[in-house]
Formats: C-alpha cells, structure tokens, sequence
C-alpha cells in the first residue's frame, strides 16, 4: 500500500503489485501492477510504502525491456513538441543527450573546430530558453528565430539587471 503524490499535487493511497525498478535520468520509477494494468510511478513521489504481507503471482508474460521502450515510445509522443536547432560544441554533446535523450539528432557533424548542428525537440520554448542559457557560449540557437530573439532578449535584461541600469 502506498501514498503517492501526483504531479499535480493531488495525493491518492493505492494497492501496488510492484514488478521493477528502474533508473533513468538520475530518477527512479516504479512499474507496479494495480487493477491489471501496469503504470509507472516516479520514486520520489512516494510519502509512504507499507508492505502488506501479501504476494501476487507475476504475469509470466511481462518483459521489462519490452514494457519500458513502449512506455518511453508513448511517452515521447504525447509530449508536447517545440523543435529547435542549434549550433553546439561537441564538448557538450553528451550533457545535452542525458538531458533528453532520444530527442535530439545531429544534422550536420562537427567541423574542424568542434561545432555541430544538433535538432532538438523539448516540451516548450520556456524550456529551449532554459537549455540555451544553461549552455551559455557553448550554444547557438540555428532556429527559429524567435527562439534566437528571445533568447537575446532575456541575456538583454539579464545584463541590465546585474548592472543596474534597467
């Protein structure tokens, strides 16, 4: 029995039959069973687990490897969807990966000086803000432009913040 905290912040007591762990992105999720459908549930959102003294029979079919790339396959595809590109050096190529991975794909290979074309798809242009500024020179926004205008923007204000002449 467990108490489970949604993004949302709505809390809900459930019934588990848990089948796996598993990590991904420095996050650990649960794949438990409850009214015979399997669901994924983040680890860190539990407030508390109780071991009921019960067992279960585990479904002799189920396949974690199967299960988790379907999961992340429909995962990927419900996401809302902002496409951008960017100029990026290759020395943080595996930072941006980790960060999203199976969402990005190099569209032109690095040049003599170690600069790439990487396409990225992320949740929103709030977040491809976010990344750009987290990767400060070593990152160019290719397109769109507004993407590149808000991001010159903000780095405007940012600048006349910390100056305190804005």
């Amino acid at each position: 029995r467990v108490t489970y905290e949604y993004y949302s912040g709505e809390m809900v007591e459930r019934v588990l039959e848990p089948y796996s762990l598993v990590a991904k992105a420095s996050h650990w999720y649960l794949i438990g069973r409850r009214e015979a459908e399997f669901r994924l549930y983040r680890v860190s959102r539990f407030h508390q687990i109780t071991l009921m003294g019960q067992t279960f029979q585990r479904q002799a079919d189920f396949d974690l490897t199967t299960y988790w790339q379907e999961h992340l396959q429909e995962f990927t595809e419900t996401l809302a969807e902002y496409p951008f590109t960017l100029r990026l050096h290759t020395s943080r190529l595996n930072f941006v990966t980790w960060l999203v991975p199976g969402r990005c794909q190099i569209v032109e290979p690095p040049d003599a000086n170690g600069w790439l074309m990487l396409h990225i798809r992320i949740e929103s242009a709030e977040l491809a803000q976010m990344l750009v500024f987290g990767l400060g020179k070593q990152a160019q926004v290719v397109e769109p432009a507004e993407l590149r205008q808000a991001v010159i923007e903000l780095a405007r204000e940012i600048l006349e913040n910390a100056t305190g002449s804005g």
